[in-house]
């Protein structure tokens, strides 16, 4: 507890403590209402909770989080209120969660190496996979089916596992550094993948075998997404622009200064019926584009320093921001 307040009437506290919670507490009887929680350290990943790649109808306003707290939490959107906290006894004192999927369970992958499942009901461990990275899980995805989990390590390496096993099944190596961002196709097929190393690399994952590469000119390639059609891969990175690839050419078709140059976007996703993007980076501001012509529609300002993670809700109405300060954004779209 680093804070009391008494009522005004001296029968309840309003107590704050180090944990980022906030309780209102009767006096006589100790009984307490929990005003507020959250987490206390940066956002590390967002994700809604997806089926066989969809929404659920119903589940729109159930969001996922992972912290460098060491917390998972689950959020209902409609009254802003942590309906889940996972806090993992295990865990060393010095790993956080870095990324998430949020489906019938939850993944997580850890910076200690592990990918671990938890039940997104009541949180309970389910199982883990130890040392699928040895130097750290930056990235994951589930395939559509459902039946199998792309990770990427800080060592440039991915690796499929079956999800019923939890067996590897293939190791993709070729980026040089750190695995940014994983996105598998809508027929599980193919994955896009991009790495610290300024490429972005497209997979045959029946082969297991790249099948073609793009270049960014200066530094390290933060996120991608997939262009509704597949035909083509948006990133954003240490180029500070919006990049458009066509997958069959190696080179930009278009590029889009993401605010006069000054903001290195960290975080994009793409809106389910391929309108609009949404990217947000450290210049702590999230802007809405729309796809087709690259234009900016919006820029909404909330969080202090950067955005590390940026989702649209499955139904598209709602962008939701998780920062470097801890806070979560819930944006309107209409």
């Amino acid at each position: 507890v680093i804070g009391l307040s008494l009522s005004y009437d001296k029968l309840e506290v309003i107590a704050t403590t180090s944990h980022g919670s906030i309780y209102r507490v009767n006096i006589s009887t100790l009984q307490y209402i929990t005003l507020h929680e959250g987490h206390i350290g940066a956002i590390t990943s967002l994700a809604f909770k997806l089926v066989n790649g969809k929404g659920i109808v119903g589940s729109y306003d159930k969001l996922a989080s992972t912290s460098s707290d060491g917390t998972i939490r689950i959020w209902d959107l409609v009254d802003y209120s942590a309906i889940l906290c996972i806090k993992p006894k295990s865990q060393s004192t010095q790993s956080t969660p870095l990324c998430l999927v949020f489906s019938v369970m939850l993944l997580t992958g850890w910076s200690d190496g592990r990918i671990v499942a938890y039940s997104c009901e009541n949180g309970e461990f389910l199982w883990s996979i130890d040392n699928a990275h040895s130097d750290g899980v930056s990235s994951i995805a589930l395939s559509h089916n459902g039946r199998f989990i792309l990770s990427g390590g800080m060592n440039g390496d991915i690796r499929l596992w079956d999800l019923r096993t939890r067996d590897l099944i293939s190791h993709l190596k070729e980026h040089k550094s750190k695995v940014t961002s994983i996105v598998i196709s809508d027929d599980d097929t193919q994955c896009i993948s991009s790495s610290k190393d300024k490429s972005i690399l497209r997979w045959d994952l029946r082969s297991e075998k790249r099948l073609d590469s793009h270049i960014q000119r200066m530094g390290a390639v933060n996120s991608i997404i997939y262009s509704l059609d597949e035909n083509y891969i948006i990133s954003v990175g240490q180029e500070k622009r919006l990049t458009y690839w066509d997958i069959k050419q190696h080179d930009p078709v278009h590029q889009q200064s993401l605010d006069k140059e000054l903001d290195e976007g960290k975080s994009i996703a793409r809106s389910y019926n391929g309108k609009y993007l949404v990217t947000g980076g450290t210049g702590g501001e999230v802007r809405l584009w729309d796809y087709d012509s690259s234009k900016l529609l919006s820029v909404g300002v909330g969080h202090h320093c950067c955005i590390n993670s940026i989702q649209f809700s499955p139904d598209d109405k709602q962008v939701v921001s998780g920062g470097e300060d801890g806070s979560i954004f819930l944006w309107n779209v209409f």
